[in-house]
């Protein structure tokens, strides 16, 4: 994966605007937020996963229609894919409250594994 991929894959965890920046380096000065590299790795981990996932549409794939957290807690970095809401109006015609599905992963902070999967039921 290209530095500029990783970088736009950063963005959209983050819910950064990234088609406003012309180019990779006005996107790192106005926009960027830092993020620790053991949280990248746990999301790197999850992420695989998730693209990866035979019972999700490409549509449910896209990581725009997603919000991103990363924590830890005890000896696991949790990754949670939370799905944007839609607009009362995309809600009403699709009959539904998003386009994702809730995920949460229990990644082990040594063996850098999935320990556990979570999806929640729409």
């Amino acid at each position: 994966m290209t530095r500029k991929k990783v970088f736009a894959l950063i963005c959209m965890i983050f819910s950064v605007n990234i088609s406003a920046c012309a180019d990779l380096e006005l996107c790192r000065i106005n926009t960027a937020k830092g993020v620790s590299g053991k949280y990248l790795n746990a999301w790197a981990v999850a992420n695989l996963d998730f693209m990866n996932e035979p019972m999700l549409t490409q549509g449910e794939k896209d990581l725009g229609k997603y919000s991103v957290d990363i924590f830890e807690d005890g000896s696991n970095y949790i990754v949670y894919y939370h799905p944007n809401l839609l607009s009362k109006e995309e809600s009403k015609e699709k009959h539904r409250v998003s386009d994702g599905v809730e995920v949460k992963y229990w990644i082990d902070k040594q063996k850098m594994v999935i320990e556990k999967r979570l999806f929640y039921k729409q």
